[in-house]
């Protein structure tokens, strides 16, 4: 980050006591398919924490803008998000006043993997630790992309930053090439020497292109 031009890097470490309350579902949980209740649908026992980590992080901003002033925008991505290249400018290459997220496998809702974040919609759109408990964020109406049937819920972190951002109203747009990022399993060799994997449909790239690593993989976390 610094090399690219980063002002500053801060590194912040958290210590897990204990894994926060995990909504109740039929699908999940202690006893799967016994429970009665259906707040969610299928959700795995580190649902909470993926919630908990953004909103640690995202306090984290909020104390840093204390001292340093207020941010115009964010940017938001998970440990195993790679770049294939340098993020766009803002306002300049890609639009300024939406959420812009990454057209690629979205799993019935938005991509999770990074986020250009106009500051305006950071404190929605990154504490949701807070909105896994409102049931407002669960009762919102999810459409599949060609918005042919309805429901309620969410079973992934995707679905659930879909719901989030229409309760919330926070418009957003899907980029592919302008946001040249992709999906990383193996960032570093492994114990025979093979080099790093991501599966194709991540990085959003012509189908004859041979990329990096590539032959290694077939599909996502499987190795030849």
């Amino acid at each position: 980050f610094l090399h690219a031009g980063a002002r500053g890097v801060e590194v912040h470490l958290y210590d897990l006591i204990r894994r926060p309350p995990q909504m109740p579902s039929k699908w999940s949980g202690a006893n799967p398919g016994k429970s009665i209740v259906e707040r969610f649908q299928l959700v795995w026992p580190s649902f909470a924490l993926h919630m908990l980590v953004h909103s640690l992080v995202w306090s984290d901003v909020l104390e840093w803008e204390t001292r340093h002033g207020r941010l115009d925008h964010i940017v938001k991505m998970r440990a195993d998000a790679g770049w294939l290249g340098d993020a766009p400018v803002v306002g300049v290459d890609v639009d300024d006043s939406v959420a812009l997220v990454k057209a690629c496998a979205s799993w019935g809702g938005l991509n999770d993997k990074m986020v250009l974040l106009p500051r305006r919609f950071a404190d929605k759109w990154m504490d949701l630790l807070t909105a896994y408990y409102d049931d407002q964020t669960w009762v919102q109406h999810k459409c599949d992309q060609a918005r042919t049937q309805r429901k309620l819920g969410y079973k992934n972190s995707e679905e659930f930053q879909l719901c989030v951002a229409r309760l919330h109203h926070i418009p957003y747009k899907e980029l592919g090439h302008e946001l040249p990022v992709y999906d990383y399993y193996w960032w570093l060799r492994d114990e025979k020497g093979r080099k790093g994997c991501f599966p194709r449909n991540y990085a959003v790239v012509p189908r004859h292109t041979i990329m990096d690593g590539e032959r290694y993989c077939w599909n996502v976390g499987q190795r030849s």
